[in-house]
């Protein structure tokens, strides 16, 4: 929850002149680098209050947080249903940029989520802010061409070389593996589209083996392989934080649009 900590904190302190703002921009930006793993990693926040904060009013125009060149394992943020949600968060934005998520490069992520609630007593007591619940917004996840052939590589142990490239709306995967029956370099073109908002899969496929065309029946091992490409819960360990609606090919870039909102904290296993 260190993210939203962040922002929050900014907010609260807004009312206080422009040195306490500074001071928490800096404080919230040291505070979330320290979550985060990276070199280089930038980061900027900004909170709009909605008149003063303090124990009747918790109410926070616009959260914002800005950043790019990081790591991260997994999502950084969940909801605590179980928590008093008095503070209230009109609109949740953010845009990450240059970022790996659970070992994938993401050039781009962007969301914007309304009507978000947080638990006000412990951001006054504590100076904490814990989300207690999440609207429902529109997020756009935009993924390179060449950061998925080394994606494909690290995941699947069959696939010892690959190279993705988009054209003319279809994905070309090249490269060699070792599919139990078969030991050959492959080449596939095919569509990208979502069955259940969760997975992006290959569709429509035609598959080459060593420069001949053959059946899917063929190449039925190969397919298991590569599909899916990613699973958001399963590979980048979102928990249902996008349902995705479209997924789009252009000039090597892979642009996928859904709902986006801020999950329940998994409960643990």
């Amino acid at each position: 929850m260190a993210v939203i900590e962040l922002l929050l904190g900014l907010g609260l302190a807004l009312g206080a002149g422009s040195k306490v703002v500074h001071d928490f921009e800096r404080r919230a930006a040291d505070d979330l680098r320290s979550k985060l793993t990276g070199d280089a990693i930038d980061i900027r926040v900004r909170a709009v209050p909605n008149g003063p904060i303090n124990g009747a009013s918790g109410d926070l125009l616009s959260a914002e947080i800005l950043a790019r060149s990081f790591s991260t394992n997994g999502l950084p943020l969940y909801t605590e249903p179980e928590r008093p949600g008095r503070g209230r968060v009109r609109e949740l934005r953010l845009e990450l940029r240059d970022f790996r998520l659970a070992g994938l490069r993401v050039e781009s992520l962007r969301a914007t989520i309304p009507d978000c609630r947080y638990d006000l007593g412990l951001a006054l007591s504590r100076g904490q802010i814990r989300l207690t619940r999440s609207g429902e917004g529109t997020g756009t996840v935009t993924l390179l061409a060449e950061d998925l052939g080394p994606w494909i590589t690290r995941r699947f142990r069959e696939i010892t070389e690959a190279r993705v490239e988009f054209r003319a709306g279809k994905v070309i995967v090249e490269g060699a593996g070792d599919f139990i029956v078969i030991k050959a370099r492959f080449k596939v073109i095919a569509e990208l589209e979502s069955p259940d908002g969760r997975r992006i899969e290959l569709v429509r496929p035609r598959v080459w083996l060593d420069g001949q065309r053959v059946p899917l029946s063929t190449a039925q091992a190969l397919l298991q392989t590569l599909n899916p490409v990613v699973d958001l819960d399963r590979d980048l360990k979102l928990d249902g934080a996008v349902d995705l609606q479209s997924v789009h090919l252009s000039q090597n870039r892979l642009t996928a649009t859904g709902r986006a909102r801020i999950p329940s904290r998994p409960k643990p296993r």
